[in-house]
C-alpha cells in the first residue's frame, strides 16, 4: 500500500492488528493490510485531524503527519497523509536561548509578544467565566498558573473587537492608594476616589496619547457616573482640536456604555501584614460601590490563591465577593493541550484545541515528540514511560512548572549537541528544577512564616527511614510525629501569632502545596486533592482518613544525594494518567 503525500510523492507503509508489539500507531516494514491502518487511524481518531506519529518503512525517522479520509475503494481502501511539516529540520530543533523562548513562551506573560500569544493561548473554562459582561470577575490561581497571561488575551481581543479597556498597572495603583488614603475607616472610599481617577486618566490617555491629562476625583462614585464624565471629557478634547487624538479609539467609546478595567499583580510586595490585608479587602469593597447594580465598568482582577485566602478569611465582608471568584485549575488534559500548542504553532502549524479536547492524552502528547524522546530512557517505575507522563508528575498543575522543566531540558540539550531533548538531558535538570520549586514555596510563603525555609528542609528523609517512598508518604500519625520532631529543635512562629503545633504546621504545608492529600480507593485507584480544592482536608480537629505526601516537584531537593531511589517510589499511577 502506498501513502499519497500532498507534496506527490507515495511511500509504503502497513500495519496489522496482530502485530500489536510493534507500537499502537505504528507502520511497520511488513506486509501488512492498508484497510487494517486505516480502520486503527479511524478507531483512534486520527482521521478526525489528530496528529499521529508513523514509523515509515523505508526509513526510521519519525514524522508528524495528519491523517485524512480519502477517497476510499471497497477492496483497497485509501488513507491520504497530509504532512503537517515536511522539513526534517522541524522535527528537532537547535535549542538556542531565543528558540526555547519563541517555544515555550515567556515566563512573565506581560511581556511576550501579542501575536506569539494569540498562536498558543489555550482557552480553558476560566477563559470562558471572565470573558462576559458581568461587572466583577475576580481570578485567583497560584503563582505561575497564567493568571497574567489569561488578562492579557482578553485585554488584547477587547481591543480587537473595539470594546474600550484599559489596563492599570499595580505600581500606580498602589502608590496613588499611598499618597491619598486616610484613616483605616475611610479606606473604601479612598479606593474609589482612586480608581475613579486612574480609570478617566487612562481612557484619555488612550484618546489624546500625548495629551497631560490629571483628572483624579473629578468624577462621579459610580460606573455610569464614570462613563458619562468620559465621554464628556473626550468630547471637551476633541472639540479644543489643539491636541492630536486617536479617531478610532475615540467613535469606540463614543459607540459604547461599558468599559473594562484589568487589574494584576496587586500582590506585588505583599507582605501578608493586617495592613496588606486590608488594602485588599477595602479595594474589592471599593470596586463593589463602583459598580452597584450596573455592568457599565466591567473589572477584571487577578490575586494570588493565597493572597485571596487569607483576605477571605480575616474580613467577613468579602463573603459578597464569592459569587465572583473564578478559579484558574488546570488539569493534566488542560496542560497538555496547552504545550500541544505551543509546540505545534512553533513548527508552523495552525492548531485547534477544540480537535484535540476529546483526543487521548497519549495522542496529544505526540506534538512532545517533536522536541523530546517519547520515552524515559532510565530506571525504576519511570523507565519505558511516556516522557509526557513523567513531565506531568514533577509540575504542580501550574504551566509555568512546565515552561521551567522543559527549559532546563532543552539548554541542557543544547550544551550536549542535541536536537532532541533526551532522558539524559532532562534527568541532569532535575536537582536544578526541584531547588527552584522549593525557592518559589519559601518566596511566595515568607510573610506568613519567615522561617518556612528551615521548615522545609527539616522535612527532608531521616537517616533512619529506609525507603523513599516512606521518606515521602505519611499517614496522619505519622505527618504528626514528623512535624512533633520538627518543633522540637527549630524555632517556628506564624506571622499571624497562630498557635505552632502539628497539625497547624500540617495545614500550612497543605496551604503552599508542599504536601498533598492521598486516598488509595478500593479499586487501587490513588485519588489526590489539592488545598485550593478542599481546604477542610488538613482541618486540625477532624481527620477524613486522607494520607499525604510531600509533592514530587520536591523531592529531589530534599534528597540530591538519593536519586536513584526516586525513580523506584513514583508509582505508575503517580503520573497524571
Amino acid at each position: 500500500m502506498a501513502g499519497n503525500f500532498r507534496d506527490g510523492s507515495t511511500i509504503a507503509f502497513a500495519c496489522d492488528p496482530a502485530q500489536q508489539k510493534h507500537g499502537k500507531y505504528c507502520s511497520c516494514p511488513r506486509s501488512h493490510n492498508s484497510k487494517a491502518l486505516r480502520d486503527r487511524l479511524h478507531r483512534s481518531g486520527a482521521l478526525d485531524s489528530a496528529t499521529v506519529v508513523i514509523h515509515l518503512a523505508n526509513h526510521a525517522k519519525r514524522l508528524a503527519i495528519r491523517a485524512e479520509a480519502g477517497a476510499v475503494g471497497t477492496n483497497q481502501p485509501a488513507v491520504y497523509i497530509a504532512i503537517a511539516n515536511q522539513r526534517r529540520a522541524d522535527f528537532g530543533m537547535k535549542f538556542t536561548d531565543e528558540n526555547i523562548e519563541k517555544l515555550l513562551g515567556k515566563s512573565d506573560a506581560e511581556n511576550e509578544s501579542s501575536e506569539r500569544l494569540k498562536e498558543y493561548f489555550y482557552k480553558n473554562k476560566a477563559y470562558e467565566n471572565l470573558n462576559n459582561s458581568l461587572a466583577i470577575r475576580i481570578l485567583v490561581g497560584h503563582k505561575g498558573s497564567g493568571k497574567s497571561a489569561l488578562l492579557r488575551m482578553l485585554y488584547i481581543e477587547d481591543t480587537e473587537k473595539d470594546q474600550p479597556a484599559i489596563f492599570l498597572q499595580p505600581g500606580n495603583i498602589l502608590d496613588a492608594f499611598d499618597k491619598h488614603k486616610r484613616e483605616y475607616n475611610s479606606w473604601v472610599e479612598d479606593w474609589k476616589k482612586v480608581l475613579n481617577g486612574l480609570i478617566v486618566q487612562e481612557a484619555l490617555k488612550q484618546i489624546a496619547p500625548d495629551e497631560i491629562v490629571n483628572q483624579v476625583g473629578a468624577a462621579s462614585n459610580t460606573s455610569d457616573a464614570i462613563i458619562k464624565f468620559i465621554k464628556k471629557m473626550i468630547d471637551r478634547v476633541v472639540s479644543d482640536g489643539s491636541v492630536a487624538i486617536e479617531k478610532d479609539i475615540v467613535n469606540n467609546y463614543i459607540k459604547s456604555n461599558s468599559i473594562r478595567v484589568y487589574i494584576d499583580d496587586l500582590d506585588r510586595g505583599w507582605k501578608a501584614t493586617i495592613e496588606d490585608v486590608n488594602r485588599i479587602s477595602t479595594l474589592l469593597s471599593a470596586v463593589r460601590d463602583l459598580c452597584g447594580s450596573s455592568n457599565a465598568i466591567q473589572f477584571r482582577i487577578a490575586l494570588r490563591s493565597d493572597v485571596y485566602n487569607l483576605v477571605r478569611t480575616s474580613d467577613e465582608s468579602t463573603d459578597k465577593v464569592e459569587d465572583k471568584i473564578v478559579s484558574l485549575k488546570w488539569t493534566a488534559h488542560d496542560l497538555l493541550i496547552m504545550f500541544a500548542k505551543r509546540i505545534n504553532t512553533y513548527f508552523g502549524e495552525s492548531t485547534d484545541e477544540r480537535d484535540l479536547i476529546n483526543q487521548k492524552q497519549d495522542m496529544i502528547a505526540l506534538a512532545f515528540d517533536r522536541i523530546i524522546e517519547s520515552k524515559f530512557q532510565g530506571r525504576g517505575k519511570w523507565n519505558k514511560r511516556r516522557m509526557y507522563k513523567i513531565i506531568l508528575s514533577l509540575q504542580r498543575n501550574r504551566p509555568r512548572d512546565i515552561v521551567k522543566l522543559l527549559s532546563g531540558a532543552a539548554k541542557a540539550a543544547y550544551s550536549n549537541g542535541h536536537d532532541i531533548i533526551s532522558t539524559g538531558d532532562i534527568e541532569s535538570t532535575f536537582v536544578k528544577y526541584s531547588t527552584e520549586r522549593l525557592q518559589d514555596v519559601i518566596n511566595e510563603f515568607k510573610s506568613e512564616m519567615p522561617e518556612i525555609e528551615r521548615l522545609l528542609i527539616e522535612m527532608k528523609p531521616s537517616k533512619k527511614t529506609k525507603l523513599a517512598s516512606e521518606s515521602f508518604l505519611f499517614d496522619q500519625s505519622q505527618l504528626d510525629a514528623k512535624l512533633k520532631n520538627v518543633i522540637g529543635h527549630v524555632r517556628l512562629a506564624f506571622s499571624n501569632k497562630k498557635p505552632v503545633d502539628p497539625r497547624s504546621l500540617g495545614e500550612f504545608l497543605y496551604k503552599t502545596d508542599f504536601i498533598v492529600a492521598r486516598k488509595t480507593k478500593d479499586d487501587g485507584l490513588i485519588v489526590r486533592a489539592y488545598f485550593d480544592e478542599n481546604r477542610f482536608l488538613a482541618d486540625s480537629k477532624t481527620d477524613f482518613g486522607f494520607s499525604w505526601e510531600i509533592h514530587p516537584a520536591y523531592r529531589w531537593a530534599l534528597e540530591p544525594e538519593g536519586l536513584d531511589s526516586l525513580y523506584d517510589q513514583i508509582a505508575e499511577e503517580e503520573t497524571g494518567d
